[in-house]
C-alpha cells in the first residue's frame, strides 16, 4: 500500500488497552484495522512488547493500528519489527483532547 505521501515505507504504559475491534472510519481514506493497541500513557518497554507480541500473532494482510502519546514511539515501533515484515499504511498526529499519534501497519508475507 502507498502512504499518504505516495511513497512506500517498509520497514507510553499503565492503563494500556488492547482492543481487537475495527477503529471508527474517518472522512479520510483509511483502512479499518483488525487490531488496535491504545498505548497512550504507557511505559515504553512494555508498550513495545505489546506491539511486538500482537504483530507476531497477526496473519499476513492484517492491519495493526497503534495509538500513543510519546512522539518518539513511532521510530521505536519501526525498530522492533522485522524490516520487511510490515508496510506503513498511514501515520498521523491527532489533536483532540491533547495531542497523540496513530500509525497503521500492514503485515506482509
Amino acid at each position: 500500500m502507498k502512504s499518504d505521501n505516495g511513497g512506500k515505507t517498509k520497514g507510553g504504559t499503565a492503563g494500556t488497552k488492547i482492543v481487537n475491534q475495527p477503529a471508527e472510519e474517518k472522512k479520510e481514506k483509511r483502512i479499518s484495522p483488525g487490531h488496535v493497541l491504545d498505548l497512550r500513557g504507557g511505559i515504553s518497554p512494555f508498550t513495545l512488547l505489546k506491539v511486538s507480541n500482537t504483530f507476531r500473532q497477526m496473519q499476513t494482510g492484517e492491519v495493526l493500528e497503534v495509538l500513543w502519546s510519546n512522539p518518539e514511539t513511532s521510530s521505536q515501533i519501526k525498530k522492533i519489527l522485522p524490516r520487511d515484515s510490515w508496510e506503513e499504511v498511514k501515520m498521523e498526529e491527532i489533536r483532540e483532547k491533547g495531542s497523540w499519534f496513530t500509525i497503521q501497519l500492514k503485515k506482509l508475507p
